[in-house]
């Protein structure tokens, strides 16, 4: 587990952690219901053309606003990058 950010009174901890593909296929099942729960595919336009997660959003890893973007991300929701 790696602390992203921590140093605000406001802000709860946040945590990146590496799970394995059958970790991650069972939070989005156990998840499908959960409003609070995101799944964004962090691929480009092309990659994600081949194939997706069903329900899952785009957000370019490679684009130029992508750190933008997560700054203002909901951080009491959860989510799972691919």
């Amino acid at each position: 587990q790696t602390s992203l950010a921590s140093n605000s009174n406001e802000t709860p901890n946040l945590l990146a952690v590496n799970i394995s593909s059958l970790d991650a296929y069972n939070l989005i099942q156990n998840n499908s219901d959960n409003p609070d729960f995101v799944v964004f595919d962090v691929r480009t336009a092309e990659e994600r053309a081949v194939s997706y997660i069903e329900g899952s959003l785009l957000l370019d890893w490679n684009s130029g606003s992508f750190q933008d973007i997560v700054t203002l991300l909901d951080k009491s929701r959860t989510y799972l990058l691919y």
